[in-house]
């Protein structure tokens, strides 16, 4: 049941619908509701609450009073009139709730949040279960914690471009939900990120969080264990070529989720992502060729049943500027291609095309390489 603000129950007609009432969703709320009424949704298990901006104290004060509830629910925008000396009434708590869900708009929706040097919305919503004063007391069996549209969150904080902000985020879950706040929910065992899918937790970028003492996190995420991370690792069989120059030296390759559009064929949609300037280094002398470089000897041991070069036109015009050295790229890829025994698949991804930077040398460096791989792969 969706209800836009709580009313008062006015006849006991009203009281028994209340009472019969298991999922309820309110919507659009704000400092000046009565929360008493919502002791009359007795069998309530799911709640969700959107787009509301709440007392604190009095919300949870209210909530206590839902014997049954299962699942609570918080969408993006709800905030929390939240004051230091708030408390909570001794003891309080909710013994039944099992699952804490926040949910997030898509990457595709508008921005209707203002963050800025004086206002940052994701720092100001005490809307997080780590928000309530001794959260693992007032949610004692708490299981699993969900996240949906999870990227949103953090792409939001990175764009924003505060440093510290961003370094916060890199050792945290959620706002304020750091590792010592979640080790104090003993009944806490699951994180879920978007469809639970490992690939979703890859995306969300936990896997390369700053804090490490996130891999003693005895949580799985996604049906993993931060320290099983080399597992997956180890079972990639894609390879994901990038031309994006990568500042960051230390990382050599990551695991990453295949975005390549409508293109699905693939058993899981993990690959190693490495970028090209990792795989080899140049030199410009006549005919001398290029060699592997150090950070690409795990690459060349591994099992790759599938190479993607992730931005075609860009691995065109990198590093080729004459034509000793497009014969010196060429030969290198062939040669790294050919030493990959078990190769299935190669794919060139467009994802762009910008006409405007689109040369003939890249167009000739294009048609010459794979004319060169067809010979080399004639299945």
């Amino acid at each position: 049941m969706i209800i836009s603000g709580l009313s008062s129950i006015e006849n006991k007609e009203e009281l028994n619908k209340a009472k019969n009432i298991q999922s309820l969703e309110l919507q659009n709320l704000d400092l000046d509701y009565n929360w008493s009424n919502l002791v009359n949704y007795v069998n309530v298990e799911s709640l969700k609450i959107k787009d509301c901006y709440l007392d604190f104290k009095k919300f949870y004060n209210s909530l206590a009073e839902l014997k049954k509830l299962k699942s609570l629910t918080f969408n993006h925008y709800c905030y929390f009139n939240k004051l230091k000396k708030d408390q909570l009434k001794i003891n309080s708590k909710i013994v039944s709730l099992k699952v804490f869900k926040l949910e997030f708009p898509s990457p595709s929706d508008p921005d209707f949040e203002i963050n800025n040097w004086s206002q940052k919305s994701y720092a100001n919503k005490f809307n997080s279960l780590t928000d309530v004063p001794n959260g693992h007391l007032f949610f004692p069996n708490l299981e699993k914690i969900e996240f949906v549209n999870y990227q949103t969150y953090r792409n939001r904080i990175i764009e924003s471009g505060y440093t510290k902000d961003i370094k916060k985020l890199n050792s945290e879950i959620y706002w304020n939900m750091d590792l010592k706040s979640l080790s104090n929910f003993k009944s806490l065992n699951e994180i879920k990120i978007d469809d639970g899918k490992i690939s979703d937790l890859v995306k969300s970028g936990i896997l390369n969080n700053k804090n490490y003492k996130l891999k003693n996190l005895r949580i799985k995420f996604n049906g993993l264990e931060i320290s099983d991370y080399p597992k997956i690792y180890n079972k990639v069989q894609t390879l994901s070529i990038t031309s994006t120059y990568n500042y960051d030296k230390k990382e050599k390759t990551k695991v990453d989720k295949i975005d390549l559009g409508t293109y699905k064929d693939f058993e899981n949609d993990l690959c190693i992502k490495i970028a090209e300037q990792n795989l080899y280094n140049t030199t410009y002398e006549w005919r001398k060729p290029w060699k592997f470089r150090k950070a690409s000897e795990a690459i060349i041991d591994k099992n790759i049943e599938t190479v993607i070069f992730d931005n075609t036109l860009d691995f065109c015009s990198r590093n080729v500027n004459s034509l000793s050295s497009q014969e010196q790229k060429i030969d290198f890829f062939l040669n790294f291609l050919k030493s990959k025994k078990n190769i299935k698949k190669i794919i060139f991804n467009f994802p762009t095309i910008n006409y405007d930077d689109l040369s003939q040398d890249d167009i000739i460096f294009l048609k010459q390489f794979t004319y060169q791989l067809s010979s080399e792969f004639k299945d």
